[in-house]
């Protein structure tokens, strides 16, 4: 409408009317006669590329479905813990929301160990665990 009342009024009057900046009211009017009414579409901002590959996220699906790391030492996950397992094998850094994001698509959670008694027999231990 701003942009149809150019034709016939002030800037300053559809400025005042609309109450919206004269910069904004040009830079309607340029997208509009360059695009068209296509031209005052929002584009997409676009998001930064991901940092694992598909062959990272199968190695990182496995990992945390065995519980085991690279070197096939057992590990109770924790989202830290592989963050740095992912900078040591693959000198890959990246931080904990986009890693969890990852998981999530994955449908994979890294759930919250619990505590070990130190005093703990280890064997005794993995017998009892339930096995998925």
């Amino acid at each position: 409408m701003a942009i149809i009342a150019l034709k016939e009024n002030s800037i300053e009057t559809i400025c005042s009317f609309f109450k919206i900046n004269r910069m904004t009211l040009y830079r309607w009017a340029k997208k509009f006669s360059e695009n068209g009414v296509n031209g005052l579409k929002d584009l997409s901002k676009g998001h930064n590329p991901s940092k694992l590959e598909e062959e990272h996220k199968l190695i990182i699906r496995n990992w945390i479905v065995t519980g085991k790391d690279s070197c096939g030492n057992s590990v109770n996950w924790t989202l830290k813990k592989l963050q740095k397992e992912l900078k040591k094998e693959f000198q890959i850094e990246i931080s904990v929301m986009p890693l969890w994001t990852h998981l999530k698509k994955m449908r994979l959670a890294v759930k919250k160990p619990r505590p070990i008694h130190e005093k703990t027999d280890k064997k005794i231990q993995e017998d009892f665990k339930k096995n998925s």
